[in-house]
Formats: C-alpha cells, structure tokens, sequence
C-alpha cells in the first residue's frame, strides 16, 4: 500500500520518501497524485496522467443503468439538435456547414428529423423548388369546372400552403425528397448539359432515388406509398429534360400498374394535387407517344387498345360552358377576340388560352424572377395544353375546330419557350417539327379568302415555330434551306403573298400575342428567308 500525506495549499511539494528523502519504486509509481496541490495542478504531464486515468476508469466504464433505458420499450427522447461538425466528420460526411433555416423556415424542425448533409448546391436547389417548381396549383377546376385559385399567404400568417405541406411531406420520406433534389438539380442546371449528359450531382441523386424506390417498393405494402407515386412523377419530369425514353417509358408502365392497384384513375379524382398531375403527365406521355409513331398527327388514328392502359387522361376542363368563354379580365389581341366573335373557337381551348394571357406575368418565367410569387403556373398550364392537344387526336378531334389546335400549336410552344428548363429538353426539337409539320399540311386546307381570321392565326403561328431557326435562348438554331422550319415560311409566303413584305407580315403579328425580342427574331426568320435563293430561284414574293 502506498503511503501519502495530506498536504496544506502553502506546503512545499513532497521529494520522495519521508525517511530517506528519495522517492521508493513504489512511490515513484503510484498512481495516486495530490491534484489539490497548486504546484502539481499547473504540471501538464500530471494533468494528463490525472485524466487518461479519469478516462480508463471513469468516463468509459460501462452503464447498466443507462443501458437499460436505451433498450426499454418506453418513449426514448429524441434529439432536439442537429449534429456537430465533429460528429458529421466521425460519419465521414462531406460537409462544411449543417442546414438550420432557410427564408422558408421549413428547415428548422423537419431537417431535424431526417437529417440533410448540407451540400453547395442544396439550399439553393430547395429554395427553387419552393418558388418555382412546388406545386401551389391556381387554376386546377373543382368538381363543378370552377376556378379553385390559391394565393399564398402573407407571411405574418399561420396558414400552411400547399407547397408547404407537400415539402413537408417529402422530408419524412427520403425516396421523395432525394427526387425533388434531382428534380430541382435537372431544371437549374440543364443549360450546361452537353448532349444529355447529366451533371455529376443530379446523376448522383438520380442513383439515389432509383435505389431507395426499388427497395421501397420491395417491401410488402411499399406501393401504397403516396410519395411512391410523388417519386415517380419526379423522375418522369426529370427523364424528359434528360431525354431519356427508354426509362420514360419503363416508369410510365410502372405508373400504370399503381394506378391499377390502387383501383384506377377515378381513386385519384380526390386528391387535388396528385390526382391532376397524374393525368397531366399521361396525357404529355399519349402525346409523346403517338409523334414519335405518326408522322401525320392531322390524321394520326385513335388506338382503342391504349384505353385499357390508362394512356388517354380525361379532359381537365369538363364541365366548363359557354358562359365560362364570356368570365374574367382578358387581355387578348383582336386576333383572337375575332375567332372568338366568329365562334371558331370552342370554350375548353378559349379558357385555356384566357388563363394563359391573364397571368402572363406568372407563366413567363424567363423575363421575371424564377422565383415567381405564384407557383407552378407554368407548369399547369403546359400539362393542360398536352391534354387538350391529346385530345385532337381522338375521334372527331375530340370536339376541337381546326382553329383550337392551331392555337393550341402556338400557346404550347409559348408555354416551353418561357420555362425554365424544358426548352433544353431533347424532345423540344421533335415536338416543334411534328407542330411544323402539322402547319405545313394546315396551309393547304386554310383559304385565306374565306376564312382570314384562321388565316391570320395559322401565320402567326407558323412564323413562331420558325422564330427558333435565330433564337438565341434555344439550342434549336440553324440557318439551312433544308430546314423544315425554313421551308414552312416559304410554303406560306407561296401561300400568302403579302406575308412576303414586312409590314404586312408585322400587322398580322401584332394581332396576337407577341415582345419586342421575339419580333426581333421573327424578322431576322423572314429576312433570312427573302433573301435565300430558294426565294429567288422561284419568285415567292412579288
């Protein structure tokens, strides 16, 4: 047993033994130090020695009574705080900064729950998807064809939106959530993909959200799963920017067979959210389909067989009447006030369009913020404008005059020119040369004399689709008389000669909707056009 004194604090330090003044063996190593002593609390090495000793003996010893309490089956409770730095890097996490809030405030309790590891891009990537891809619906129709519009709250209100409460819902299921990140990733950065190669981030929580969904949907009621069905219309969205059909076709077969075992279309019809996109993005899917596989879509002919898969989406605008044609502020040209005075147009197409001019400040999302005060306005409207497009491919055309779909041809192809992202998708390119080729056949049918008000309209359109040929926003450029684009402008002006000076081909422009940019890009079309020798060599304008 080791020996030791008690000291005072004015004492002198003890040398060693108290009987021959050097410290024995057994002194020398006793693990016994008088911390309490000033002299040995300021040596470091006994500092040190004091807590690997603390540390053996103590702090690492084993807990049974804490350990019993973890593995009991009452309520344990839960952290409140996120993760230090020091416990992030001890996961091997690449991460500088932990996510607390954002303008949003989402980011406070549910990050908490299912932690995010912090990347460059992930606030930036969230607070797009809130503003302008979150899906704050404003003009989806009630049961009885009514407006239901929705304005957000201001922000000293309690109110929780819908974009709220869908990203809410999207934290507590991380299949979700990773596919809004790759969703948000694909729209922002697009620009900069060489040939549909995704970027390294987006592939990365593509991969993501491919694994976890396979193992969701391994599990026994996985498919139940509301944010399954989320999930894949992320990826549906995504696939089509990228361009990839062939996965584009697997996830719509996919999304068949859960909307057959959930009992069909019509179990959707109560959900104001999910039940809408559904269609929207199978009607963008028949339309997709019958262009790739027709060539003539004026005469492309209705497959009975597609019924059965749930291809064709029901008309969202049922219900609407005659008087729906006459509600509301409208800020229209007197071209199509003209069409609609000569009842050319059909009520579905006319509220359509009306939607469209009436918040043009919320659909155009290239000349204002991308982070637009109303959400998705854009995005709804491209997938009702798919729909109704379908919809000509029916029989009868669906109820639809030749005038509605040329003026659908032209409202679509406004709706993607003004997005964020879908303009760069590869299926830009083939949907507005099947429209070019739609027009080409529409020239032979519209006599300007009898009928100039569609006249004007199909003008109008035609020199729009050509305007891609010098915009410098789009990857469609090209100056080659072997382009569709170019030999439509001459099929017109052989067709419509005045279309051949300027200041006539101005004034039916005008009539409708159009910028100053775009009318500067429609000249630079038209003049390339007149002075072709093509023009030359056969004498198109007088």
């Amino acid at each position: 047993m080791v020996r030791f004194k008690m000291y005072r604090h004015d004492d002198a330090a003890p040398d060693g033994s108290s009987h021959s003044g050097e410290p024995s063996p057994l002194e020398a190593n006793a693990t016994f130090i008088n911390i309490t002593h000033p002299a040995q609390r300021q040596d470091a090495a006994t500092r040190k020695k004091v807590a690997q000793y603390i540390g053996v003996n103590f702090r690492n010893r084993s807990k049974p009574m804490a350990r019993r309490e973890a593995n009991g089956s009452g309520p344990k409770p839960g952290n409140s705080k996120p993760p230090s730095q020091r416990q992030l890097r001890a996961r091997g996490a690449p991460i500088r900064d932990w996510i607390d809030r954002d303008q949003h405030g989402l980011r406070s309790d549910p990050f908490t729950s299912y932690p995010i590891r912090s990347q460059d891009w992930l606030p930036e990537v969230v607070d797009f998807f809130l503003n302008a891809y979150g899906p704050t619906h404003l003009l989806r129709r009630t049961a009885t064809g009514g407006p239901r519009r929705y304005q957000r709250p201001p922000e000293s209100t309690t109110e929780t939106s819908p974009v709220h409460q869908y990203f809410q819902y999207s934290l507590e299921h991380p299949v979700m959530f990773e596919a809004l990140i790759a969703l948000s990733l694909s729209n922002l950065r697009i620009h900069h993909w060489e040939q549909g190669q995704v970027d390294k981030e987006t592939a990365y929580h593509y991969g993501n959200v491919l694994s976890t969904l396979q193992r969701t949907l391994g599990e026994g009621d996985g498919y139940r799963e509301t944010a399954v069905l989320w999930t894949i219309l992320a990826l549906l969205e995504l696939e089509y920017l990228a361009g990839n059909m062939t996965a584009f076709e697997a996830h719509i077969n996919g999304l068949h067979r859960l909307v057959d075992l959930h009992g069909g279309l019509a179990y959707f019809d109560k959900c104001k959210l999910l039940g809408p996109a559904i269609r929207g993005v199978l009607a963008l899917w028949y339309f997709l389909r019958v262009s790739v596989t027709n060539d003539d879509l004026t005469t492309a002919v209705y497959n009975e067989a597609s019924s059965d898969q749930h291809i064709i989406a029901p008309n969202v605008l049922e219900g609407l009447n005659a008087e729906d044609s006459t509600a509301g502020p409208v800020r229209f040209g007197e071209g199509i006030l003209r069409l609609v005075q000569e009842r050319r147009l059909s009520a579905p197409v006319f509220v359509h369009a009306r939607d469209i001019y009436d918040n043009w400040q919320d659909v155009d999302l290239c000349q204002n913020s991308p982070y637009s005060v109303q959400n998705a306005l854009n995005m709804e409207l491209r997938e009702r404008g798919w729909n109704l497009l379908g919809n000509w491919l029916l029989p009868n055309h669906g109820g639809l005059t030749l005038a509605d779909y040329i003026l659908l041809i032209g409202l679509q192809h406004t709706l993607l020119d003004t997005t964020h992202a879908e303009r760069y998708s590869p299926f830009y390119r083939p949907a507005v040369m099947r429209w070019v080729s739609c027009c080409s056949k529409f020239l032979d049918r519209v006599n300007q004399q009898s009928d100039a008000a569609t006249a004007d309209l199909l003008i109008w359109v035609c020199i729009k689709l050509a305007g891609s040929l010098t915009a410098t926003f789009l990857r469609a450029r090209s100056d080659s008389e072997d382009d569709p684009r170019f030999r439509l402008v001459i099929k017109m002006m052989s067709r419509y000669p005045e279309t051949g000076e300027w200041s006539s081909l101005q004034k039916v422009i005008q009539r409708f909707q159009w910028r100053e940019d775009c009318l500067a890009f429609w000249y630079k079309v038209w003049k390339m056009v007149v002075e072709s020798d093509t023009v030359a060599r056969n004498g198109y304008i007088a």
